[in-house]
C-alpha cells in the first residue's frame, strides 16, 4: 500500500512539473515571421528607451505565440523613430502595425515596416481655420481677347466641395516649434547592406559591426547589430574561435535618434587563409 502511494505521488508531481513547464515556457514565433496590419498600442518601457507594442486581439497566423494583451520589443528604426514623433501628437498611441518579427536568446522583436495611426489628434476636435479661397486662372494669350481665362463657376464649386482625405493625418508642425534635427543629404530610410566584410565587436555591452577594408581604406561607420538568429548564430562562431574572424554579412540598414542599426540577414565567416592577420 505505502509502495502504491509512494508510485502515485512520483507520478503526480511529474504531472505537475511538466504541466508547471508547459504553462511558463511560451512558443515562441519563428524568426523571419511577417505580421500584416496587427492592431495594438505603442508604449514606452520604463527602463531606457525600449518601446513596446502591445496586441489587441490575437494573433491567429503564428499558431497562437501571440495572444491578445502580449506584448513585443519594437526594434529602433526610421519607423519607430517616426511613430514615437507621431504618438506625441495622439490622444491615444493606437496604430496598425506590420513588421517583421526576430528571434533572439528565447526572445521575440518587432522590426516595424510600416503603420497606419488609429486615433485622432490632440485638439482634433478643436475648429480649423478655412483655407483662404483663391481664383485660378489659366494664362494662353491665344484664348480670348483679354489672355487670361476664368475657371467656370460650376468647376469651382465642385472643387470647394470635393471629399476631403479621410483618416488620422498629422498636423502641420509649428515653424518656430523645436523639433528632431534636420537631415543631412538623402532622408534617412532603410537600406539593403549586400556582401561587406568586417568583425563582430562588443562596444558597451552591444554587438556592434565593424568594417574591414582587407587593406583598403574604409568607412568609420559603425552599425550596432540589432536582435535576430542571424546574430545569435554569429555569436556562437565567435565564442568557438579565441581568435577575432571576419565575417561576410548582409541586411537591413536603418537609423534610431541618429544612431546607424543593422539587422543581419546574413553572418558568412571569412578564410583568409593567412594572406591577412586576423
Amino acid at each position: 500500500m505505502n509502495v502504491s502511494r509512494m508510485v502515485f505521488s512520483v507520478v503526480l508531481l511529474a504531472a505537475i512539473s511538466a504541466n508547471a513547464a508547459e504553462t511558463s515556457t511560451a512558443p515562441l514565433v519563428p524568426d523571419g515571421t511577417v505580421l500584416q496590419a496587427t492592431d495594438g498600442t505603442l508604449a514606452r518601457s520604463d527602463s531606457n528607451d525600449l518601446w513596446l507594442f502591445q496586441f489587441v486581439r490575437d494573433v491567429n497566423d503564428v499558431g497562437g505565440a501571440l495572444p491578445a494583451g502580449s506584448q513585443l520589443q519594437v526594434l529602433p528604426s526610421v519607423i519607430l523613430d517616426s511613430m514615437v514623433a507621431d504618438a506625441n501628437d495622439r490622444l491615444l498611441p493606437r496604430y496598425r502595425l506590420s513588421a517583421l518579427v526576430t528571434r533572439y536568446r528565447g526572445m521575440n522583436y518587432l522590426f516595424p515596416s510600416y503603420y497606419l495611426p488609429l486615433s485622432k489628434l490632440k485638439g482634433a476636435d478643436e475648429p480649423q481655420e478655412e483655407p483662404e479661397e483663391r481664383l485660378e486662372t489659366v494664362s494662353d494669350p491665344g484664348v480670348g481677347p483679354g489672355g487670361p481665362l476664368e475657371i467656370p463657376e460650376e468647376v469651382l464649386d465642385r472643387i470647394r466641395t470635393r471629399r476631403q482625405a479621410r483618416g488620422p493625418q498629422r498636423r502641420e508642425t509649428d515653424p518656430g516649434a523645436p523639433g528632431p534635427p534636420a537631415e543631412t543629404g538623402r532622408r534617412a530610410r532603410t537600406r539593403v547592406l549586400v556582401d561587406r566584410v568586417g568583425f563582430i565587436e562588443f562596444a558597451e555591452g552591444h554587438p556592434v559591426f565593424v568594417p574591414d577594408g582587407l587593406g583598403r581604406g574604409v568607412s568609420e561607420t559603425r552599425y550596432t547589430l540589432l536582435p535576430c538568429s542571424a546574430l545569435e548564430q554569429a555569436e556562437r562562431r565567435l565564442a568557438a574561435f579565441p581568435q577575432p574572424i571576419r565575417f561576410n554579412v548582409a541586411g537591413l540598414v536603418t537609423e534610431y535618434q541618429g544612431r546607424k542599426y543593422l539587422l543581419l540577414q546574413r553572418a558568412i565567416r571569412v578564410y583568409n587563409y593567412g594572406n591577412f592577420g586576423g
